[in-house]
């Protein structure tokens, strides 16, 4: 009886450990799975919270900005920024089309006749002085021979006479640089108006330099403002 006792007890006390032990393995063999996924799971989350940074090219100022947080497609316009090169260029262009219309209004027909007119008229004044210094000199030059009118009266209506013509002379030089000027004007005007669409390409590619685009499509979160400074590749928003 002692001995079935004895045997009995060890084979209850064996299958007890053998269980404890499948427990214990099977418990880690969880234990180990559930860290696993725990593991893959903080994984997908630290992605999902990094996202996609949108850099700026250069240093800046942001202008504008057109994306709000949220969603946003790709190729998408997020902001623009104001950088000093592309906006001196772009200042440059307007003062050049500026220059342009000033130029085609003082060209047009009727603002060219009134300064020619105005440059006609004082070489008119010139010549009528002329003829009356040339009068008065013939004049005074009889007087002068028939004792009447002195050396000195004689020599006054002489140095008018010259004043005149010299006048005169520079009333025919005016005219004639205005016809010259009037002709270099026009030829400068057509020379920038046809240089004119290759400058607007240029500064229009210059331009589209201003603006920043989403790279794809998905959640953005913005991290400036308008006026914010920003520095060559400073993040200016996410995109998840």
């Amino acid at each position: 009886m002692s001995e079935i006792s004895n045997s009995s007890r060890r084979a209850v006390l064996q299958r007890v450990t053998t269980g404890i032990v499948a427990a214990t393995l099977t418990n880690s063999s969880i234990n180990a799975d559930q860290v696993a996924k725990n593991k893959q799971a903080k994984h997908l989350e630290d992605c999902q919270d990094t996202g996609v940074p949108v850099r700026c090219p250069k240093n800046g100022i942001i202008s504008s900005i057109s994306a709000k947080d949220g969603k946003i497609n790709e190729g998408a316009l997020i902001c623009q920024v104001a950088f000093d090169e592309e906006s001196l260029a772009v200042e440059r262009l307007k003062v050049s089309q500026a220059l342009l219309e000033i130029d085609a209004r003082a060209l047009s027909a009727e603002h060219v006749q009134i300064r020619r007119r105005v440059v006609e008229i004082g070489g008119e004044i010139t010549r009528a002085y002329v003829q009356y210094a040339q009068a008065k000199y013939t004049k005074d030059k009889t007087e002068n021979e028939l004792g009447i009118a002195s050396d000195l009266v004689l020599l006054q209506s002489a140095t008018a006479l010259a004043k005149a013509n010299a006048e005169n002379e520079k009333a025919k030089i005016a005219l004639e640089n205005f016809d010259f000027n009037l002709q270099l004007m026009k030829e400068r005007h057509e020379l920038v108006k046809a240089q004119m669409p290759a400058e607007i390409k240029f500064l229009t590619d210059k331009i589209k330099q201003l603006e920043i685009h989403s790279p794809k499509a998905g959640e953005i979160r913005l991290l400036v403002g308008i006026g914010s400074f920003v520095s060559t590749g400073q993040p200016i928003a996410e995109v998840f």
